[in-house]
């Protein structure tokens, strides 16, 4: 028996674990599930306290604190490849040296950016812009330490200490509001509040490996330098994603007025209550996948892909009792629902690049393709935007040229990845068709004139595509789930 044993190890070890993965993604899931349940509240709150202006002005700084991220250069992305898999004796005396130059290098980037902000920049929007630079400060030394505990796999402390940030922001923005103070100023500082408290548990965790002897400022310079040339171009990729996913808002926020975008922002911070899990999901799938040998790599991307197009049909869904609600409460916001129709299409394509696309250039070492490619996607995204403003200038034809842009960026790494995956002609045929049809059959049940009698032809029709083209996939995801999540339970 122990001869057995002996051989199964190696081999167990160069498998997917998906009991483990099981376990973390239900870890991970609850506490993001939570989170999910903080996005959805604040998403109606913050419009139901606020007037419109103000809450165009706080979806302003929502929109340009998506980039703040560059401004670690890639130092945490390279840690992340660096430390993936490792546990805390193979990186502790590394996390002295990393946490020193993080903030060190943070002070070297955002001091000059604050003198020029006060001294150059005069403009309405330099409250906004003041608080980003703090907002930079606080996210990256938070990502920092977020990324070191993905590495290490310690999804656990990670979800409880996310899951409570989430928690706190909304506790202290309802408090205020409770007591009439209602300006988008208040709201973000309570925002950098969340993540700054939060921090605190962080450096209490590695408080052993973060406070050691002092480093020679030769030795934080190489090892800064080593690690942001790993990162660098999953940064650049990262931010491509970014701009991509942020590009619509910012042509708004340009084009249009502060009402128009305060709509449109509304509509899409609806949709991303689902990237809060998609993002999740996307964290504790490249530790495991790592780990994986080629032929392993290549089975779970199709089981992935098929499982994440079954989950935004099922996705669609959830439209129906969301419009009910903001009918009741938020109808200054009715005239957004026309958007929500189109931009939820785009949560499949999207949950597919971020999970899987993106992960798997990271496991190829081909980063320098999706960048490439990504570059190629986001001029077409832009140009579409163009175009459509310039002819239609409705927000419902920007939520349109979204989506087609993603479907662009989607077929494009399909074609890339392809060699490497063993994707065939017929694997993307069938994986836009079922996305087609979904969405094809989410619209049509749009016909019919009471909601909830759109909400049961879209399910019927949702069961009869399932079951006519991705029957096998769904029985066999549905066993491999159950099975794998009582063994993780246990």
């Amino acid at each position: 028996m122990g001869k057995n044993t002996d051989k199964e190890i190696p081999i167990a070890e160069n498998k997917f674990k998906l009991a483990d993965f099981s376990k973390d993604v239900l870890v991970y899931s609850f506490g993001s599930g939570l989170l999910l349940v903080f996005a959805f509240i604040q998403s109606f709150i913050i419009p139901k306290y606020l007037s419109v202006e103000s809450y165009g002005y706080w979806q302003t700084f929502i929109l340009y604190s998506s980039y703040v991220g560059l401004l670690h250069l890639g130092f945490s992305d390279g840690l992340l490849v660096k430390f993936a898999g490792k546990d805390i004796k193979q990186i502790g005396g590394e996390l002295t040296v990393a946490f020193r130059f993080i903030l060190i290098e943070q002070l070297i980037v955002l001091v000059p950016l604050a003198l020029l902000l006060h001294f150059v920049f005069s403009t309405s929007l330099y409250d906004i812009l003041l608080l980003l630079l703090v907002y930079s400060l606080v996210i990256n030394i938070f990502t920092f330490f977020t990324y070191v505990a993905q590495s290490l796999r310690k999804f656990k402390p990670l979800t409880i200490i996310k899951t409570a940030r989430g928690a706190i922001f909304l506790v202290i923005i309802v408090a205020f509001f409770l007591n009439g103070l209602l300006n988008y100023q208040l709201v973000i500082a309570c925002l950098i509040l969340s993540y700054l408290i939060c921090i605190i548990p962080f450096i209490y965790w590695f408080r052993s490996y973060i406070w050691r002897s002092p480093c020679k400022f030769s030795q934080l310079w190489q090892y800064g330098k080593d690690n942001i040339r790993i990162g660098l171009y999953i940064l650049l990729g990262n931010f491509i994603v970014i701009l991509f996913i942020t590009i619509d808002r910012l042509m708004i926020n340009l084009f249009f007025t502060i009402e128009d975008f305060a709509f449109y922002a509304f509509s899409l911070a609806i949709v991303m209550i689902a990237f809060t899990f998609i993002k999740a999901v996307s964290e504790v799938f490249f530790p495991h996948i790592s780990a994986l040998e080629s032929g392993g790599r290549k089975a779970i991307y199709h089981i992935g892909k098929n499982t994440i197009i079954l989950s935004a049909g099922l996705a669609l869904l959830v439209y129906f009792p969301l419009a009910q609600l903001i009918e009741i409460f938020l109808p200054q916001y009715m005239a957004s629902l026309i958007i929500v129709k189109i931009l939820v299409g785009t949560i499949g394509f999207s949950s597919i690049i971020q999970v899987l696309h993106v992960n798997y250039y990271k496991l190829f070492g081909i980063q320098r393709q999706y960048f490439l490619w990504g570059i190629i996607a986001l001029t077409v995204a832009i140009v579409l935007n163009l175009i459509v403003i310039k002819v239609w200038g409705t927000l419902s034809s920007v939520a349109c040229a979204t989506l087609l842009s993603f479907v662009i960026w989607y077929m494009l790494n399909e074609i890339s990845l392809k060699t490497h995956l063993d994707i065939n002609k017929s694997d993307m045929g069938k994986g836009l068709l079922l996305f087609i049809c979904y969405l094809g059959a989410f619209w049509i049940s749009m016909l019919a004139g009471f909601l909830w009698w759109q909400f049961v032809i879209y399910l019927v029709l949702f069961a009869g595509i399932t079951g006519l083209l991705l029957r096998a996939e769904t029985m066999m995801i549905v066993t491999t789930t159950v099975n794998y999540i009582k063994k993780a339970l246990l």
